[in-house]
């Protein structure tokens, strides 16, 4: 039972550090940066850079569309280069979409991912519209990232799985990993002293019972 729960432990401990994938940067006014970690897909999947990637939940509010034009940069996977002008997307309107969509950004149609394989590389900028920019700062902290899905409709279907999540920061957050990689060690140490105040009442109890 502990050789399992350990077990568990190091295989919650690694997805919680490997699961970051994309870090959003709003730090620039009007400006939205999408900055690839080192983090490493959840799971296997290919399909269409014409479709792409989702990033559910970035805005407050459904924003009609967005109003973006490329500045600069490339996101490439683990198995495509990028190409010089990525693009991103929100359906907007009528399906209540609070996501933005990462595509056209690899060379070739399809996009790879590998489970435990890093998923993005690079780094790519984009200009927004004003109030799209303050849609954005007011929308959630993180979210979680779909392949294959360009809209919030696509989330229903199951060819749409989660690779990982996005933050919105220049920087990881300390709380993302370590705070749960340290609860977990916490939860491991407890359960080992557990386990040894466990052998000692054994031990104790077979020696009581020899001497009756």
């Amino acid at each position: 039972m502990l050789k399992t729960f350990i077990t568990i432990t190091l295989l919650i401990s690694f997805n919680v550090k490997a699961s970051l994938l994309l870090l959003i940067d709003l730090s620039v006014e009007n400006q939205i940066t999408f900055n690839a970690t080192s983090g490493n897909s959840l799971v296997s999947i290919s399909g269409s850079d014409n479709v792409g990637v989702y990033l559910d939940r970035i805005f407050f509010e459904d924003p009609g569309s967005v109003r973006e034009s490329y500045i600069s940069g490339t996101i490439d996977t683990n198995f495509q280069s990028g190409i010089s002008q990525p693009d991103i997307f929100n359906s907007g309107g009528t399906d209540d979409d609070l996501g933005l969509n990462l595509y056209d950004f690899v060379q070739g149609n399809t996009i790879t991912f590998s489970a435990g394989t890093r998923a993005f590389f690079g780094s790519a900028t984009w200009g927004l519209e004003s109030d799209d920019y303050q849609n954005a700062l007011l929308g959630p902290s993180s979210g979680s990232i779909y392949a294959i899905a360009d809209r919030i409709t696509d989330l229903d279907l199951n060819s749409a799985v989660v690779i990982g999540t996005w933050f919105k920061g220049i920087e990881a957050p300390v709380e993302a990993s370590e705070p749960s990689l340290m609860g977990l060690i916490t939860a491991l140490i407890f359960a080992l002293l557990a386990n040894s105040q466990y052998q000692s009442r054994k031990r104790v109890s077979l020696l009581n019972s020899k001497v009756y």
